[in-house]
């Protein structure tokens, strides 16, 4: 209990057929009797290496030994250990697990429809309505999972929650019905506006970049490129639908790639000259199909020219075989 390492912080498990009874029992005694030093919380990355200095086990080593000792008691000891602290809605969530591995969903959905309900300052835990909407699906209640899948994704619409609503839509044989829903949810998301020349920003904006992904990844290009061309979207899924667009428009794809190559360059370094001569290339190589070999060629001298001053971008122009300047 006092070792800050860890060790056997899992050996009531590990090692309960050679504790036996009278070992596990004695080892209960010790935990419970035991002085607790530093508070920690939920997290065990929460304990630094020096938390047990004082001499006497942190709570967190305390809480998880007694969990452990309980859990050779069997589901309903482990939950009267965990039910002792309420005060995060991971424990919520983790009661809930525990009676669900035990096959008993409808105490797990009681359980989790207490912690969805219980207060936890500004911040809503996901996984309280993920995991209630897993059980209900196991349950046999496709609509009401369904519902609960959709409206999580209303109120965070990503990529993986637009696959997750498929998922269980296919259930419910309501797919056409929610597909149809959360698109509109996708093209109501705010336009981003295409990055100003030599605008540099760590943080790109979102816009329709969930929509032109969900698009492209069932096969409607031509819907991914017109929601690019209309709400925008970051960098690198500009690069997936314009590297998409090219197969059958490689002219469409030519200004994407030297503008994306373009801003790239802007960094000002080895690595943003190689990132963007590659762009550059790949814009290069779709101007060939679309006829714009000499356009893309006198944009990249051009290029060359306004950065004549700077060996390593003409360096890295090289080593891609960019047009020189003549």
């Amino acid at each position: 209990m006092r070792s800050n390492w860890e060790v056997f912080l899992d050996s009531p498990g590990t090692h309960a057929e050679a504790l036996g009874e009278s070992g596990l029992a004695r080892f209960r005694e010790i935990v419970d009797d035991a002085p607790v030093g530093l508070p920690v919380g939920d997290d065990a990355d929460d304990l630094d290496d020096d938390d047990s200095d004082n001499g006497m086990p942190t709570a967190f080593t305390i809480r998880y030994l007694q969990e452990q000792l309980a859990a050779q008691r069997g589901t309903d000891e482990l939950i009267d250990v965990l039910a002792q602290d309420l005060s995060s809605a991971y424990r919520f969530h983790r009661i809930a697990t525990v009676l669900a591995d035990d096959d008993r969903v409808e105490e797990a959905l009681a359980w989790l429809e207490r912690g969805r309900n219980t207060s936890f300052g500004t911040w809503h835990d996901d996984r309280l309505d993920d995991l209630a909407a897993d059980l209900h699906r196991r349950a046999g209640r496709f609509a009401v999972a369904t519902r609960m899948v959709a409206e999580g994704f209303t109120a965070s619409p990503t990529m993986s929650g637009y696959q997750r609503l498929r998922d269980f839509a296919s259930d419910s044989a309501d797919w056409d019905r929610r597909r149809a829903e959360a698109l509109e949810v996708l093209r109501a998301m705010p336009v981003a506006a295409l990055p100003t020349p030599g605008q540099r920003s760590m943080a790109e904006a979102s816009g329709h970049g969930v929509l032109v992904r969900v698009l492209i990844e069932e096969g409607d290009i031509d819907g991914a490129w017109a929601a690019a061309q209309q709400g925008g979207c970051p960098s690198p899924i500009w690069m997936e639908v314009a590297e998409a667009r090219g197969v059958t428009h490689p002219a469409d794809a030519v200004p994407v790639f030297q503008r994306l190559g373009a801003n790239a360059l802007e960094g000002g370094n080895r690595s943003a000259y190689a990132h963007g001569a590659a762009l550059i290339r790949r814009a290069h190589h779709f101007a060939e199909p679309a006829g714009l070999t000499p356009e893309s060629t006198a944009w990249i001298v051009d290029v060359r020219e306004k950065n004549r001053r700077r060996p390593a971008l003409q360096d890295e122009f090289n080593r891609h075989h960019l047009p020189k300047v003549r």
